[in-house]
């Protein structure tokens, strides 16, 4: 019996050592992608890592990361980032995450929540631009200019910036506060079909900010449909 019982203590103790390997090279090949922008090998490496080596709880915070920014797969990034924040509900990355999954699934009142909890704890001027451009795209069109004509009204305009999300660059750009929300506020006159002050905004935008894409890429829209023949 004591035989049986060190063989297979012995058994495990080499099963795990040779886990404990493998998942330091698939450690490696997760690197080595990373560093080639191989987002698909990335996402296999980790899945790997995370079979092989159960201690590894960062995995989760990086496949919840990989399969929203770069897969789009608002379902698969809910999954890991609910086993993240089980393990550090507090966490600021993974809550942030959360609400932009939860907006992502037409959960908008909760992903709101969160982002108001965010700004609330940090008074990171990110979370409040969110929440604004949350209230536009589903309509809250009144809750969100209140909250933009009210940061534009402060004097003076706090500073520090706002990290936005340009999906289609698969980037984050640092933009400063006043230009972050005189852009919201913009959209906001477009929609009342505003266009010589929506314009006047984006060119502040772009004074503030000359390589803001979401001010260009307005700008570049509003001349297009205002000279449709051009070139």
């Amino acid at each position: 019996m004591l035989f049986t019982t060190g063989t297979a203590l012995l058994i495990s103790c080499k099963q795990n050592g040779q886990e404990s390997g493998k998942a330091t090279t698939e450690q490696k090949v997760f690197e080595n992608a990373r560093k080639v922008g191989d987002r698909g090998t990335c996402i296999t490496a980790l899945h790997r890592i995370a079979v092989l080596d159960s201690s590894a709880t960062w995995v989760s915070d990086s496949l919840a990361y990989y399969y929203y920014f770069y897969t789009q797969n608002p379902k698969a990034a809910g999954h890991y980032v609910d086993i993240s924040l089980k393990l550090k509900p507090d966490d600021i990355g993974m809550n942030e995450l959360k609400a932009k999954v939860d907006i992502q699934q037409q959960k908008d009142s909760a992903g709101i929540a969160r982002f108001e909890k965010l700004w609330n704890r940090t008074k990171d001027y990110t979370y409040l631009y969110n929440i604004a451009a949350t209230h536009i795209l589903t309509g809250r069109v009144v809750k969100a200019d209140s909250i933009v004509v009210s940061l534009l009204k402060l004097n003076p305009i706090p500073a520090g910036n706002v990290r936005i999300e340009v999906a289609e660059a698969n980037s984050q750009q640092q933009i400063p506060v006043e230009a972050a929300f005189t852009y919201l506020k913009s959209y906001l006159v477009l929609m009342n079909g505003e266009r010589a002050l929506a314009m006047k905004m984006i060119e502040r935008c772009l004074e503030l900010k000359p390589d803001f894409m979401l001010a260009q890429d307005m700008k570049m829209n509003m001349t297009r449909q205002s000279n449709p023949g051009g070139y």
